[in-house]
C-alpha cells in the first residue's frame, strides 16, 4: 500500500504509522518468542575478544553517522570459552544498541574484556546520563523498559542467555557520568576442553 501511493497523496502519512506499527509489533513478537523459547544448547570453543570484535564491526557504521567514538579496550589475551556464539552476539548487540541510544551524537562507547580468574568479563560503556539509581534490580526484569516503546525484553533474554552459560549479569552507573553494561561467563570445568592457554588476568573493569 505504501509504495502504491504517491508522495503527495493524503493517505501516505497513515500508510506509514501503519507499516511503522507493524514493524514495531514484529519486533515484539520476536522478542516474545526469545523470551519462552527453550535456550538452545549448543556450544563450541570461542575465543571471547575474536567474537567481541566481529560483533562491533557490525555497529561501526552506525556509530560514524551518530559521530560516536569507539574504544577497544580487549584484554581477555586469548581466553576461550564454551558458549553459543550467536546468544552471546544477541547479549553484546543489546548492550551497544541500548549504548548508542543512551549516547548522544558526539558522545564515546567503550567496549571491554578481560581474563579473571575463573572466566571473562565483557563490558560495554558509555557517556549517556545512566539510569536512575532505583532501577538497578528492575534492569533485567520482564517487561520493565526505561523506553517509550519496545517489549522491555530485551535485557531479561540477555540475562537469560549469560545465566544458561552459568554466568552473570550486571548494570552500575560510572563514576564519571554513563551506564555500563556487563556479563562474565566462565571458563570450562576442564580449561583443556576449551583450548584456553594461559594464566588469566587479575586486574578487572572496575
Amino acid at each position: 500500500l505504501l509504495r502504491s501511493l504517491d508522495e503527495d497523496d493524503a493517505n501516505r502519512q497513515y500508510a506509514v504509522i501503519i507499516t511503522e506499527e507493524v514493524s514495531r509489533m514484529e519486533r515484539i513478537i520476536h522478542a516474545l518468542l526469545d523470551f519462552i523459547r527453550p535456550q538452545k544448547q549448543t556450544r563450541a570453543p570461542v575465543v571471547v575478544d575474536s567474537l567481541v570484535r566481529e560483533t562491533i564491526g557490525r555497529y561501526l557504521a552506525r556509530l560514524e553517522e551518530r559521530s560516536i567514538s569507539l574504544d577497544y579496550d580487549l584484554q581477555a589475551e586469548g581466553a576461550v570459552v564454551r558458549c553459543n556464539p550467536g546468544e552471546i552476539q544477541q547479549v553484546l548487540e543489546n548492550y551497544l544498541v541500548n549504548a548508542i541510544q543512551a549516547t548522544g551524537d558526539g558522545g564515546f562507547v567503550t567496549v571491554a574484556t578481560r581474563a579473571l580468574d575463573g572466566g571473562v568479563r565483557v563490558a560495554v560503556m558509555d557517556n549517556g546520563p545512566g539510569f536512575a539509581p532505583d532501577l538497578a534490580d528492575k534492569l533485567f526484569s520482564p517487561f520493565f523498559s526505561t523506553k517509550p516503546t519496545g517489549s522491555g525484553l530485551g535485557l531479561t533474554i540477555c540475562g537469560q542467555i549469560i545465566r544458561s552459560h552459568g554466568g552473570v549479569t550486571a548494570a552500575v552507573n560510572r563514576p564519571g557520568g554513563g551506564a555500563e553494561f556487563s556479563f562474565i561467563l566462565p571458563f570450562p570445568r576442564d580449561e583443556d576442553e576449551a583450548g584456553f592457554a594461559g594464566t588469566p588476568a587479575e586486574n578487572d573493569l572496575s
